[in-house]
């Protein structure tokens, strides 16, 4: 039987982020190497439309792999400025997923020549890595979720 659906769904309360390049994308989650790893998920890139970044580079997936779009309670969450990998004081970052060595990982969002891109950010990390232009982008100052 053939599924069918509209995508992005009709979601209230996503975190969306809109940049200088794509007209919307939403935060998510997507099953990856043995991980859950934040990742960007861009409609206008269907029929891959799952981005993340992984070990330099970023990668795209289809609707076919498991991902989940991130929902925001606004009363409870907000992005607050991040440095270094070390999450902000007097604040409980929310954990958005995984490394596969259990690593925790939090969603982040980048400044990358003018454009806000969503990535993660772990203190492992020692900053925030966003997937760009078929890279994987450090960047020092972030915002994380």
């Amino acid at each position: 039987m053939k599924r069918t659906y509209t995508f992005p769904p009709q979601v209230r309360g996503h975190i969306g982020v809109t940049d200088l390049f794509v007209a919307q994308s939403f935060i998510g989650l997507a099953a990856f190497n043995g991980g859950l790893v934040p990742c960007k998920i861009v409609p206008k890139f269907m029929p891959r439309p799952v981005l993340l970044g992984w070990n330099g580079a970023e990668h795209t997936m289809g609707t076919d792999h498991p991902f989940f779009i991130a929902l925001l309670d606004a009363a409870t969450m907000e992005w607050v400025p991040g440095r270094d990998g070390v999450m902000p004081e007097g604040r409980r970052p929310v954990q958005a997923g995984f490394e596969n060595n259990g690593e925790p990982l939090y969603h982040a969002v980048a400044l990358l020549d003018g454009a806000r891109v969503s990535g993660k950010v772990g203190e492992h990390l020692g900053g925030a890595l966003v997937p760009w232009g078929g890279q994987e982008h450090f960047r020092k100052h972030y915002q994380v979720l």
